[in-house]
């Protein structure tokens, strides 16, 4: 998806939208922003900016609600109804409960409900300090059950342990997840993060300046181990709330990337199924090489 035109950007300076904040930034990949790109999206001067892969830019959410409109308006032939589209699934995929499409009951059939039986993901929760095991599974059922049969996978905490969260920011608590081992017993493992005083006036500071709010992880490695945000304690949290956070997470852990279309998704839960069936375990996913990995010691 590309981003704004120049036509577009000409247009935008004409609008009534706020300036406090910029409306673009770019050349993210490349920036203090960089961590964006993991994530979806992130909150600079109390504005939330939506990742933008294809043009490596964050947009203002609120621009990309006025260039919807404006695409609308301009829109002449079927390329522009197709840019449209795309910018609109963008938003809403973002901004919504997980970026990697939209559910499609025809590719759906042809790519999982046929190939395998349904697969059970079993999970172990490390629970910071406050969290439950109670908590953490309201929070798995909340987080996952619209989609169980959607995609013939089961998420269940098939072990839950004590460990206390292992650094305050996004950069350290991503370094020391990344060393894990998975147990056996288990497919996937995820510490579910308690909130503190700390952690409020954090997301104050993010509102004054480019400190991106971190809810959620899942490694580049293998897709086995992450973190989600278990508690509101921001301002952020109130619109990407613990539950669509863990949503977006989890399906990371099966494969999919953030994409316009579920295709790619779907064929990769479609292979992990069929691996599964065979090696009685649910095997990790390279992320760059797009192939499933077998899991150390299994």
């Amino acid at each position: 998806m590309k981003g704004l035109t120049d036509s577009e950007v000409e247009a935008l300076q004409s609008t009534a939208l706020d300036r406090s904040a910029p409306f673009v930034i770019q050349g993210v990949s490349q920036s203090q922003f960089s961590v964006a790109r993991h994530y979806g999206g992130c909150t600079f001067q109390g504005k939330y900016y939506v990742y933008i892969p294809g043009a490596d830019e964050l947009v203002r959410d609120d621009v990309v609600k006025w260039l919807v409109k404006y695409r609308k308006a301009q829109q002449k032939s079927p390329v522009h109804q197709a840019a449209l589209l795309s910018l609109l699934f963008a938003f809403v995929l973002i901004t919504g409960c997980t970026s990697v499409g939209f559910h499609d009951a025809a590719l759906r059939q042809r790519l999982i409900e046929n190939p395998a039986p349904p697969m059970t993901v079993r999970l172990c929760a490390y629970l910071d300090d406050g969290i439950s095991a109670e908590e953490a599974q309201e929070l798995l059922d909340a987080a996952w059950n619209p989609d169980e049969e959607q995609v013939g996978v089961s998420w269940i905490i098939a072990a839950s342990y004590h460990v206390p969260r292992p650094a305050f920011l996004y950069p350290s608590i991503k370094a020391e997840i990344d060393t894990w081992e998975v147990p056996q017993g288990c497919d996937r493992v995820m510490l579910f993060v308690s909130r503190h005083a700390g952690d409020f006036l954090y997301s104050l500071l993010t509102i004054a300046g480019p400190l991106p709010e971190v809810l959620g992880y899942a490694d580049d490695i293998d897709r086995t181990r992450g973190y989600v945000v278990a508690r509101r304690s921001s301002i952020l949290q109130w619109w990407m709330t613990p539950a669509s956070t863990l949503r977006h997470e989890l399906y990371h852990m099966i494969g999919c990337e953030h994409s316009l279309s579920l295709e790619g998704c779907y064929a990769t839960i479609a292979e992990l199924r069929r691996l599964a069936g065979w090696v009685h375990y649910v095997p990790g996913w390279d992320p760059e090489a797009r192939r499933a990995v077998r899991l150390p010691g299994r």
